[in-house]
């Protein structure tokens, strides 16, 4: 998924509130509503000119990947389909 490769190399997410997103990004992003577009100008605006939350994401992504793993993954849907 985008929201962890971008998480392993330090790139600061904005994405949108709805699906998995809030699941999988947790704190370690700032969110929009995909049907607003100027929710979502400003948290691109925000995550390229804020060098501080900038920063805080990033530490904040790496953080959050250390809850995802393909070996987790692996052994979830073999107890899924297991049961």
């Amino acid at each position: 998924m985008q929201l962890l490769e971008a998480y392993e190399v330090g790139i600061p997410v904005a994405t949108s509130n709805i699906s998995s997103m809030p699941e999988v990004a947790g704190k370690a992003a700032v969110y929009f509503d995909p049907t607003k577009t100027s929710e979502i100008k400003t948290a691109i605006k925000q995550v390229l000119l804020d060098r501080g939350l900038h920063d805080r994401l990033a530490d904040a992504g790496r953080e959050q990947l250390k809850n995802f793993s393909w070996d987790k993954c692996a052994r979830e849907t073999l107890a899924v389909l297991k049961s």
